[in-house]
């Protein structure tokens, strides 16, 4: 189908099934809807990322250990091994002292604390509407269903880990890792 509308405010949007929710949206029927200001705005940044926190039922993914019973996914991916370092899944490349954009979406029913090391952000919007002042912070609680654009200050060379802060969450995948040369 080819949907029309007109675009709302400028925002970080989502679009998930209304339909049979539990078993479509665990099936990847979600994603994120970014419209764009007019203009670069006073949001500057180099490079920008989509960061889409899931858990589903270890029930819907086929070669779980046994005894799984969620999944937490970054962007429809877990990372468990340095195997899934090493294909790329869940790393955020960026150059030393770029200002990096990522929009957070909390597509679960969980709460998802994200935190990262190396560097800390700023909260620049929550739920597509512009904060007036930012929030500064390395940890983060993100609730079911809520958005939030951060930008990052990459001045900090390394690769350092991105992840939720609920810890058994890191267990289950919900990890990722942001690499500054």
């Amino acid at each position: 189908f080819i949907y029309t509308f007109p675009a709302p405010a400028a925002g970080t949007y989502v679009y998930h099934s209304h339909f049979n929710t539990p078993e479509q949206v665990p099936r990847g029927l979600y994603g994120l809807l970014v419209v764009r200001p007019r203009g670069q705005g006073w949001h500057h940044y180099d490079r920008e990322f989509p960061l889409v926190l899931g858990t589903f039922p270890g029930s819907i993914v086929t070669g779980l250990p046994d005894g799984w019973d969620d999944v937490e996914l970054i962007n429809g991916r877990t990372f468990r091994t340095l195997a899934d370092l090493e294909a790329g899944r869940n790393l955020f490349q960026m150059s030393r002292g770029d200002r990096v954009l990522f929009r957070i979406w909390n597509a679960s029913n969980e709460v998802h604390p994200m935190h990262t090391h190396g560097m800390h952000y700023a909260v620049v919007a929550a739920d597509s509407m512009d904060l007036d002042v930012p929030l500064h912070r390395d940890t983060m609680g993100v609730n079911a269903g809520e958005r939030y654009d951060i930008i990052a200050h990459a001045d900090n060379p390394g690769t350092w880990l991105f992840h939720c802060h609920n810890l058994d969450h890191v267990m289950e995948g919900m990890i990722a890792a942001n690499i500054v040369t």
